[in-house]
């Protein structure tokens, strides 16, 4: 892999990183946000349940990604 490559590579697992970690930090506030629309009767129960789903998998993938990019982008200019 090229130098170039490899540097949009770890910017974009960096970016990855950065989103994901802000979907973690914020996940509990729309979480809660999702359960008082579900208690106002604006989302039904499975639509709460399957937007609260997305939420907590979206965020672990996107970290995960992330890691796996700038790793690949390390292991590629190391080894």
């Amino acid at each position: 892999m090229s130098l170039a490559a490899a540097e949009f590579t770890g910017l974009a697992g960096l970016i990855c990183c950065l989103v994901g970690v802000w979907l973690h930090w914020g996940m509990h506030e729309r979480i809660a946000n999702l359960e008082d629309e579900q208690k106002d009767g604006t989302l039904t129960e499975d639509q709460a349940k399957s937007r609260s789903s997305f939420w907590q998998i979206a965020a672990p993938v996107i970290t995960v990604l992330g890691v796996l990019l700038i790793g690949t982008a390390l292991y590629s200019r190391l080894g």
